[in-house]
């Protein structure tokens, strides 16, 4: 479910469209109305302290990771993942080299 929440706020058309039976144009148009009814809410269910939680803090750790790990041709999706997975094996916030590192480890 945080998946899902996180590929509609992040308009993840790749991540929804991996489901079987989920082409492209499918994929943009649950977007579009999963955003409506979700509004605000799509982060705000998310525990706080989480990468999901704090991936749109500008300035935050997570958010840095996520940029570069980008910049470097992962994905979207690819990137939060890692970076959520990253955020859970450190056990709580840490600095944006540490998590890009472990992030890295674990698209490797």
């Amino acid at each position: 479910p945080d998946d899902l929440r996180f590929a509609v706020a992040t308009g993840d058309v790749g991540l929804i469209s991996r489901a079987p039976g989920i082409g492209k144009k499918t994929a943009e148009r649950l977007i579009l109305e999963l955003k409506d009814k979700l509004g605000g809410e799509a982060m705000e269910d998310v525990p706080v302290g989480t990468a999901a939680a704090s991936i749109h803090d500008e300035g935050s750790a997570q958010s840095e990771s996520v940029a570069a790990l980008v910049a470097l041709g992962y994905n979207q999706s690819e990137a939060v993942k890692a970076v959520r997975t990253a955020v859970a094996n450190t056990g709580g916030d840490t600095d944006t080299e540490t998590l890009l590192k472990l992030a890295l480890k674990e698209l490797i």
